[in-house]
């Protein structure tokens, strides 16, 4: 019973972590075109954000070693652990490579705002 207790809350916290990475992926891609006149703004903007996804890893991490331990006590339900614990990752890696296109994107409109010559 306690194995069956856990699961559902280990599967509750991966669930919740699922849709904020899903949501939070979303946020660098939903806005508009940058306007060259609040570029600073939305580079400073920026930085905050990847610094509020950077203060989640940590909770990543408890989920991760949470769901590992249980897989590594033979946990009934040890498959779709170790399955939820890879789509956790894929999602964290994919929003990190989101939040590095956005960075990318702001420089170069940073480089081009200012006339700089990137080679």
């Amino acid at each position: 019973l306690k194995d069956f207790l856990y699961l559902y809350q280990f599967l509750r916290t991966v669930d919740g972590m699922e849709s904020w990475l899903s949501e939070k992926t979303l946020v660098p891609l939903d806005e508009p075109r940058c306007v060259l006149s609040n570029l600073q703004n939305k580079i400073q903007k920026h930085a905050r954000f990847a610094l509020e996804i950077e203060a989640c890893k940590q909770k990543l991490l408890v989920i991760n070693e949470e769901g590992e331990d249980m897989c590594s006590r033979s946990h009934f339900a040890a498959n779709e652990i170790a399955n939820h614990l890879k789509d956790l990752e894929s999602k964290w890696i994919h929003l990190q490579d989101t939040i590095q296109l956005k960075k990318s994107r702001l420089y170069v409109a940073f480089v081009h705002l200012h006339g700089l010559d990137m080679f």
